[in-house]
């Protein structure tokens, strides 16, 4: 006898195959159709009654049920069908070997099958017969029974035997000669005696499954939750009336523990697989991926719907000429594990992925290959910070580089500056009081010399961000618009000209002059790489300053001017240098390589930075 709240019994597990409730259970599950053609059956059909689960695909239940027991059989199915769910009934069940044993089965039904499970019951009828007939023999067997036997006799449900194992699941206490009621009150409030008081009324036998109850199993104690797996059957005397019950079981409170720890086990591997960087991967023997599991993200899914039933090389679109792939092939078709192992996928989506796996093998306990488990590792994120941070590190060396350059730079051409001064001043008073023509020519011709020198130092002293500026408040989108023209006679009309000034005031704190010539040494560059004409296009704009941007802070608010043109571009090796002083890439005679570095230091001595960059066929300053 035990307690039960009043509830429905719990439904049969349902899932098959690799479930391991399924495989494991001691008692017969079974799936049939509403025709009760049998769709599954469980191991425990084998062990019990002979039949190997195979044998009985297609069978109908029905037929299993010995013939005096049919009718009864067939009217509880039948009441299932109308909606009487869950249904209990017992029966005596044909054996692989042919002779029969008796079950207690509890069904319930869903939209397209029935749900049973079944146990191998004593009939109560021959209980009492033998009660009747030997009653110490029997007593003593029930007494070294491994599951509890228990007895209850009369409308009151008086105990007229319990066994050992019974009274280690209730705890010591007088028990025999007392009524349910009275022996066990814990369990009347846990709805025990209206359930008891049902199979006594309707003469219908009640199977319980891994069933709570709490028991006051030591006098003063808390009291402890147990499960039980019983039947309670009714036990009826000469006249067919029921005169009593019989009830027996087993305390599965371990078993169930156990199972509750997988499955809390199992939940908390899913959790850690879900919120882990990594997938979890498993292969079946033709090294074909079954399984493939991680966070379910958009694109995760887009990769677990790429690789399953598909090998690895085929999930990665491999060239298996490749000397990596071959060795990696040649590895998991030996069996062998592997780690570490690095290469590169296209998602569903269209991205390009970069994962690092590693897998070892999987073996019977016969030595007999079943396949792979392993992990993979998305690195995408990890290759695409590594490159950015090389870019920084590019950015900054540069940086630095310009920065040494600039300062040697303005230094010298400080002081050449200052020698010029003088050549130009001695050369102009020699001109001016020489009365020798050839003299005169020849004062002239170093004072014209020294001029052209000098401008060549404001240009280095621009980039080394020595010249002396005369700021004032400018709007941006202004003094662009006001260089159009003159920018249309400079580049000529086989160049397009377009702006793209963005709305609103855009001002910045700077020399209107050397910003004026900042932009038409951007465009005189951006104009020379457009031999065939094309488009160029002067924007303004305002924004905040990104990473890498340096000086500028990350965030800040600045405002910009940029030039962009379709022309043949620049490549990597030239663009990393072209705001250095004297770098040119035009013949020799055609430029000094001063025009871009004077618009770097200018950008520089103005507290903001300038930046060039574009592939071929696309450039822009």
């Amino acid at each position: 006898m035990c307690a039960y709240r009043k509830s429905t019994p719990r439904s049969p597990p349902l899932a098959a195959g690799d479930d391991p409730l399924w495989r494991l259970s001691r008692d017969l599950l079974v799936v049939t159709g509403r025709d009760t053609a049998i769709l599954a059956a469980n191991p425990a059909w084998e062990t019990a009654l002979g039949w190997r689960p195979g044998d009985l695909a297609g069978r109908p239940f029905l037929d299993l049920a010995h013939p005096e027991d049919r009718p009864v059989t067939e009217a509880e199915i039948a009441r299932l069908r109308e909606g009487a769910d869950p249904i209990t009934l017992e029966a005596r069940m044909r054996q692989g070997d042919g002779s029969y044993r008796r079950l207690a089965w509890t069904f319930t039904a869903s939209d397209a099958s029935f749900h049973g499970l079944g146990r191998p019951v004593v009939s109560a009828r021959a209980v009492a017969e033998a009660f009747r007939g030997n009653g110490e023999q029997i007593r003593r067997l029930f007494e070294q029974a491994p599951g509890f036997v228990v007895v209850l006799g009369g409308p009151d449900h008086v105990f007229e035997f319990v066994n050992e194992a019974y009274e280690q699941l209730v705890g010591r206490r007088p028990l025999v000669g007392r009524p349910a009621a009275e022996a066990l009150p814990e369990l009347v409030e846990q709805g025990l005696l209206d359930l008891i008081n049902d199979v006594y009324r309707t003469g219908r036998p009640f199977l319980g499954q891994r069933m709570p109850l709490w028991l006051q199993r030591i006098p003063g104690a808390p009291r402890e939750r147990r499960y039980v797996d019983f039947v309670w059957q009714p036990i009826v005397d000469a006249g067919g009336r029921t005169a009593g019950i019989f009830a027996q079981g087993h305390d599965v409170t371990d078993q169930v523990q156990a199972e509750r720890a997988l499955q809390q086990s199992e939940a908390r591997f899913r959790d850690y697989a879900e919120i882990a960087s990594d997938w979890l991967w498993e292969t079946d023997a033709d090294l074909r991926i079954t399984r493939f599991e991680g966070a379910e993200d958009g694109r995760r899914l887009d990769l677990k719907e790429q690789k399953l039933g598909k090998t690895r090389w085929e999930a990665a679109d491999a060239d298996l000429d490749d000397p990596l792939w071959a060795l990696h092939v040649e590895t998991m078709r030996r069996h062998l594990p592997f780690r570490n192992f690095q290469y590169s996928l296209v998602d569903a989506a269209g991205r390009k992925r970069y994962l690092s796996s590693s897998g070892r093998p999987l073996f019977d306990p016969d030595g007999a290959f079943l396949g792979y488990r392993g992990v993979s590792t998305d690195l995408t994120d990890q290759r695409q910070a590594e490159s950015e941070r090389q870019q920084l590190e590019a950015r900054f060396q540069q940086a630095q580089k310009m920065e040494a350059v600039g300062q040697l730079t303005g230094g010298i051409a400080h002081d050449f500056n200052n020698l010029l001064t003088v050549i130009l001043g001695n050369a102009e008073v020699l001109a001016e009081e020489s009365t020798a023509s050839h003299l005169k020519a020849l004062a002239e011709m170093i004072g014209e010399a020294a001029s052209r020198g000098a401008e060549l130092t404001q240009h280095l002293l621009a980039f080394g961000r020595r010249q002396s500026l005369k700021a004032e408040r400018l709007q941006l989108d202004r003094v662009v618009s006001r260089m159009v023209p003159l920018l249309r006679r400079t580049l000529g009309e086989h160049i397009e000209i377009r702006t793209d000034l963005a709305p609103g005031p855009q001002s910045a704190l700077t020399d209107r002059a050397l910003l004026e010539s900042a932009i038409l040494n951007l465009t005189v560059n951006a104009g020379d790489a457009m031999p065939r004409g094309g488009v160029l296009t002067l924007a303004t704009g305002a924004r905040t300053a990104g990473l890498g941007e340096q000086p500028l802070p990350i965030g800040q608010p600045v405002v910009f001017v940029s030039v962009t043109d379709t022309g043949t571009g620049i490549t990597p090796d030239v663009l990393a240098r072209v705001f250095e002083p004297f770098f040119t890439t035009k013949e020799v005679g055609k430029g000094s390589g001063l025009g871009l570095s004077m618009v770097y230091g200018f950008a520089q001595q103005s507290g903001g930075m300038s930046r060039s960059g574009a592939p071929p066929a696309k450039a822009r300053a």
